[in-house]
């Protein structure tokens, strides 16, 4: 039974999964294991007289927390942790009871029949009988997903550039058209948030060697590409959006007239080619309507063209990146399993992680959860807590997680899968556990179809994943107990219950007192850092005294994600006397929040002089026009308005029916959208008169053209604007 839990814990999606969670899980099991055999060694036979003044008693207890608390600070991977304390937690209570230890190896031997050997045994062979399933009758490679993963991210980011040319190169727009955008671009994102995990779960499949990692570290680059592809992407998304389909749009856009290596470099020749006649095209278009070189009416199309070049370029280097001749001597990274290990292993002691307020938080709740499981388990009560019964701590260690939302949600969650694959398990035992070959069959086919069923949920459903991997964990062992012509009683599957029933009320009440805080504060207290943020690169941007462009977008992209997260869980939160979770307002901050991060990364790129993803040097003219008198005002609009919000978002923390006070201060409410826009003539006026604009270069493509990039920053401009307005309507409408 035991190899069967371990094989269920084990078994994922592809190859490169599974043989990452068996390496967890068979380490965890053998520092699960080693610990104890360590223990026995040093107190042969463990506790003889339980006594709370016996030195065995003593040391048993210090060194069994000290165990618990050092697995849960150190920076290992969950299901490490996870099978590290499940196991640890049975041997811990065996040296703490009187007479059990003479089952255990003691005094530094090896007891081959003894728990811990037949333990460790047990999660060997089910880790390897994991993956043993995922190669027959053939391998699913996660190195095959990502390779499919990639091929559709490419074929999509085709298509959305396709369904965005076709829209905005008409002369009117057309809503079917938008929508086919919209969709290729959702499509685009979801298997761009993919490829990275697979790329990483195909490490296990190569463990640095051979062709396959030549594969990940272009999958990597393409990944990076991608990346900045759909920061591109976006800002033509939006202008699409904000088109008015003027006659100068419709002037401008609607009037266009080695083998692998080698084709690869004549491709590149011709996009090259292709681009620098765009720019001409272009130049002549805008020259030909009597438009001045930075122009109100073509800040969209100047958006537009300056994306698709720059995803020409994007595509031009990481074409130039796979034909460079020394590309293997950048692959090797890491090329072999010693080096590897040593670069994991480093990681356990991670200060980064291991200072980190969250994760010390997640360690402190865990160890004092477990802790006190084991302590009611060890001492029992009346007849209803069996005394020296592991069953309630080693529930706490399987159930070990990072969530952060609602400690009640969470434990209800769980307390259903346990209970459910429990009593389950249970009763397919009470009925079919006879010595009898049809008995045998029926139960084979019984558990066939309950694993099946139970892992299927688990990896196709969101909802209900996490309830059915226990149900398919806690009532996978009862079906392969040792058959029996016994009438089945059903006391050990109640205490077990009783075990599970504790074990989650402690963890919820442990959980609630621990916690950082609510998921609605925590939500808020997420949203509120992720705007200064923003608002610190939006300040670092603005200001003329730094030199460097330091791009953060990533960053702030995740701590956005992460406020989104705890946002959804805050909707699941017991209320009580407060007023309703504002999930609109959320959301709306949420969006306002993405969209203002987007036009600060597109920002970025403009100023950037050689189109680095990264921290670069801003460009001296891009530079010289964010530092205009006319060009600084608006910025400090901006900025202001930005500094704003913090204020606006305490709305999520306003529980009372009173009316929200900021709501009706002249200085929070006030629309400057007109006031921008009005600037913008001025900013446009002074940046045709102090920069020389009219003969651009024509070996220059659109995407280094001045023009454009000034156009981009404009925009980017009334875009923060447009956003911010929609969310003080959401707060007013909250």
């Amino acid at each position: 039974p035991e190899a069967m839990v371990q094989l269920v814990y084990t078994l994922y999606k592809t190859v490169g999964e599974t043989i990452a969670f068996a390496w967890g899980g068979m380490f965890g099991s053998f520092l699960g294991s080693v610990y104890p055999w360590v223990m026995f060694g040093l107190h042969p036979r463990g506790v003889f007289v339980y006594h709370p003044l016996d030195p065995a008693f003593i040391f048993g207890i210090v060194s069994g927390s000290v165990f618990v608390i050092l697995m849960l600070w150190l920076n290992f991977d969950m299901l490490t942790k996870i099978f590290a304390l499940s196991t640890f937690v049975w041997h811990w209570m065996g040296f703490m009871h009187p007479g059990k230890g003479s089952e255990y190896s003691n005094g530094f031997n090896i007891k081959p029949d003894g728990p811990m050997v037949q333990g460790l045994l047990a999660a060997v062979s089910g880790s390897l009988l994991a993956i043993l399933i995922t190669l027959f009758p053939y391998p699913i490679l996660a190195a095959e997903k990502a390779r499919e993963t990639a091929e559709t991210l490419v074929d999509m980011t085709g298509q959305t550039w396709s369904a965005a040319v076709a829209f905005y190169c008409n002369d009117h727009p057309d809503p079917y058209a938008m929508a086919e955008l919209e969709r290729s671009y959702e499509q685009m994102s979801k298997a761009m948030d993919t490829l990275a995990g697979h790329i990483d779960n195909s490490w296990w499949e190569c463990f640095g060697r051979a062709s396959m990692h030549r594969m990940r570290k272009m999958l990597y680059r393409l990944e990076a590409v991608s990346e900045e592809t759909r920061e591109r992407l976006t800002s033509i998304v939006a202008a699409c959006k904000v088109e008015d389909w003027s006659p100068s749009h419709v002037s401008v856009m609607t009037g266009e007239g080695g083998g692998e290596k080698a084709r690869i470099r004549a491709d590149v020749e011709d996009l090259r080619c292709s681009m620098l006649a765009l720019a001409t095209e272009f130049r002549a278009a805008k020259a030909d309507a009597g438009l001045p070189e930075v122009s109100e009416q073509l800040l969209a199309e100047h958006a537009f063209c300056f994306s698709a070049s720059s995803y020409g370029r994007i595509a031009i280097e990481y074409a130039e990146y796979m034909c460079d001749a020394n590309f293997d001597e950048t692959w090797r990274e890491p090329n072999n399993m010693v080096l590897a290990l040593k670069n994991g292993l480093g990681g356990i002691f991670d200060r980064s992680v291991l200072f980190d307020l969250t994760h010390i938080n997640f360690a402190v709740k865990n160890s004092v959860a477990i802790l006190l499981c084991f302590y009611i388990g060890l001492h029992g009560y009346s007849k209803m807590i069996l005394q020296f019964s592991p069953g309630i701590a080693n529930t706490a260690s399987i159930l070990l997680s990072r969530f952060t939302g609602s400690a009640m949600k969470k434990n209800l969650s769980r307390l259903q899968g346990v209970v459910i694959g429990l009593v389950v398990g249970e009763m397919a035992y009470a009925v079919l556990g006879w010595c009898e070959l049809w008995a045998h069959i029926a139960m084979a086919v019984l558990l066939a179809l309950w694993v099946s069923f139970t892992l299927f949920m688990y990896y196709d459903s969101p909802t209900y994943g996490g309830i059915t991997i226990l149900m398919a964990a806690f009532g996978t062992k009862y079906f392969l107990k040792e058959c029996s012509s016994e009438v089945v009683d059903p006391a050990a599957t109640y205490y077990s219950v009783i075990d599970v029933v504790v074990c989650i009320v402690l963890m919820t009440l442990v959980d609630s007192v621990l916690s950082l805080g609510r998921p609605s504060r925590m939500a808020h207290k997420s949203m509120v850092a992720a705007w200064a943020s923003i608002q610190k690169a939006m300040e670092s941007l603005f200001d003329d005294a730094k030199t460097e462009v330091r791009c953060r977008g990533g960053a702030i992209r995740g701590q956005i994600h992460a406020a989104e997260h705890l946002g959804n869980e805050a909707e699941d939160e017991p209320r009580f006397w407060r007023t309703p979770w504002r999930a609109s307002v959320f959301a709306a901050s949420a969006r306002c929040a993405m969209k203002v991060r987007t036009d600060l990364a597109n920002m970025e790129y403009c100023i950037s002089p050689d189109h680095s993803i990264g921290d670069c040097h801003k460009s001296k003219l891009l530079s010289d026009f964010m530092n205009l008198p006319e060009c600084k005002e608006v910025q400090k609009r901006i900025l202001f308005k930005i500094g704003q919000i913090d204020r606006l978002l305490n709305i999520l923390v306003h529980e009372e029916d009173a009316t929200f006070p900021d709501v009706c201060e002249p200085e929070i409410m006030s629309d400057i959208r007109r006031q921008v826009a009005d600037a913008m003539d001025s900013v446009i006026s002074a940046a045709n008169k102090a920069f020389d604009l009219k003969t651009p270069d024509d070996s220059r493509m659109l995407d280094e053209d001045d023009c454009a990039r000034i156009s981009v920053i404009l925009l980017s401009f009334l875009g923060m604007v447009d956003s911010m307005r929609r969310f003080r309507e959401a707060v007013v409408r909250g």
